[in-house]
């Protein structure tokens, strides 16, 4: 092994250990939440910057309708849509067995109005963690999905290659035997 490779061995292997420590921590923060009856979303979109920026991942509890407050960030179903807004309510108004919210993106111009029984269920941001939601969008389209799979799979095998034809330690250039000068 070179001198360079030797020196670089340590850095490298903290480098390694730090990131897989993060990865876990990361992941057991959203499986936790996941089994504790939480939900995690991913924020697509610029309209709450700069309290959520896109690839943020928020980590939410279900909250009822009638005990949500104005000025609370709700996430909801956008109105004849299957998409997920995560919005400041500005207004609600009781109409019968409904509540009528009226919300808008901290950076958004327009207002939402929509409505929902009171029975249903909002989700409430507990927490974000920044942009690692980028890495699920990411996975979501074909070529991403093909990097995060291919690329460490390719580092893999390079790596394992590298060990199975690098020289060993003490290894000098096989002697002949027999043969007499």
């Amino acid at each position: 092994m070179t001198s360079r490779l030797r020196a670089a061995r340590g850095p490298l292997t903290l480098a390694g250990w730090l990131l897989a420590g993060f990865t876990g921590a990361l992941l057991l923060t959203i499986v936790g939440a996941l089994l504790l009856g939480d939900r995690a979303v991913v924020v697509l979109s610029g309209s709450m910057e700069p309290v959520f920026s896109p690839g943020d991942v928020l980590i939410e509890q279900g909250v009822e309708p009638g005990n949500v407050e104005i000025g609370q960030v709700v996430t909801f179903h956008e109105p004849g849509n299957d998409r997920m807004l995560t919005h400041r309510v500005r207004k609600i108004e009781a109409r019968g067995s409904k509540l009528v919210f009226t919300t808008k993106g901290d950076a958004d111009n327009g207002l939402q109005r929509w409505s929902i029984d009171r029975s249903g269920e909002l989700g409430q941001p507990l927490g974000r963690i920044p942009a690692i939601g980028r890495v699920v969008t990411l996975a979501k389209q074909p070529l991403g999905l093909v990097g995060i799979v291919l690329v460490p799979l390719l580092l893999v095998a390079g790596w394992e290659i590298f060990r199975i034809w690098r020289p060993h330690r003490g290894e000098g250039p096989p002697e002949v035997q027999g043969a007499r000068s």
